[in-house]
């Protein structure tokens, strides 16, 4: 039996969490893990804990390296894996790689540089580098010496169904507050004049208009329900005025979403394409655009005959938790 020391939050609905639950179901590994959002990044809600959070955000990563370096030297595990890592730091990679131990990272977000140079300079240390944004492939091949790009994970259970649409619900959105998402989503809000759900931190503002439900954060069974139960939901994509090459394509959701039983409309762009296939209505490129291709699908009643087709692509082109730890050996 390997065993290995990771670096996975274990909230389920979250991205890393589907590693995490495969670790534990594999009676080829034996999992010691830290969850570096309940050590660091942890949920605070209102201001004066938020405060809090930031003045001992330095203190906390440093408790939380001192323990997996702690936990590398006593018991030299085969497998130091990482999840994103904005927390790790290069000296805790670095002992793990003296012990011989091997430093695999998974990093699903876009420009490493965000997080700060000492991270960046973590990145180029670990001895595998998996990556998932496939616009990205020369980027990351000059940052790292051992980089594989994969797609976004699916879990290793089978898919859930779309369920009856629920017109409370309507056309579904989940994700935090960012600049370009709020003018995309207050566009579509002033031009859609029938229900929407948004889910995420950030979108307190938007209580105003009489037909958008805000959710906050949810997770787990309730976000599951919600995918299920929309109309469609909204594959928005973050983009970067002055740098376009880290511009999003895909995400964790474009495979999520239709995995857990919802249609996922998704902004066009070849890479998404290449996983949905081309069927127009998968996908939009303005408000008007999404507007005529959700009208499209309720008045001719396309939303599971669409949603199948969608999921049975994502079944192909996920990658499930269990081809990952083939790759390690």
């Amino acid at each position: 039996m390997d065993l290995i020391i990771s670096v996975l939050r274990n909230s389920k609905g979250t991205d890393d969490n589907l590693l995490y639950e495969a670790f534990i179901e594999n009676k080829n590994f034996d999992l010691i893990n830290f969850d570096d959002q309940k050590w660091v990044d942890y949920y605070s809600e209102n201001i004066i804990s938020k405060i809090f959070r930031k003045l001992l955000r330095g203190l906390n990563q440093i408790s939380l390296n001192k323990s997996i370096q702690d936990k590398i030297i006593k018991f030299k595990p085969r497998y130091f894996i990482v999840f994103k890592g904005s927390n790790i730091f290069l000296k805790t990679i670095n002992i793990a790689k003296k012990n011989n131990v091997k430093t695999i990272l998974i990093y699903p977000d876009l420009n490493p540089a965000f997080y700060g140079k000492n991270f960046l300079r973590a990145v180029k240390n670990y001895d595998q580098l998996y990556y998932t944004k496939p616009n990205l492939k020369e980027y990351f091949s000059n940052l790292n010496n051992n980089p594989k790009f994969i797609n976004p994970f699916i879990p290793n259970s089978n898919s859930n169904k779309i369920k009856d649409y629920d017109s409370n619900i309507g056309v579904l959105f989940v994700g935090h507050y960012s600049r370009n998402k709020s003018i995309q989503i207050i566009d579509f809000i002033k031009k859609y004049k029938y229900k929407i759900s948004i889910v995420g931190r950030g979108w307190g503002a938007l209580k105003k208009f009489k037909h958008v439900n805000i959710f906050g954060e949810l997770y787990g069974d309730v976000i599951v329900n919600l995918y299920s139960k929309s109309l469609v939901v909204l594959g928005l994509l973050q983009k970067f005025r002055k740098q376009e090459i880290f511009k999003d394509v895909i995400t964790s959701r474009t495979f999520l979403v239709p995995f857990y039983g919802g249609l996922l409309i998704h902004e066009n762009n070849e890479f998404v394409q290449k996983i949905y296939g081309r069927n127009e209505l998968f996908y939009f490129n303005d408000t008007e655009d999404l507007i005529d291709t959700i009208n499209e699908i309720k008045i001719k009643n396309l939303r599971q005959k669409l949603w199948l087709k969608q999921k049975n692509n994502i079944l192909k082109t996920g990658t499930r938790p269990i081809e990952l730890f083939k790759m390690f050996k």
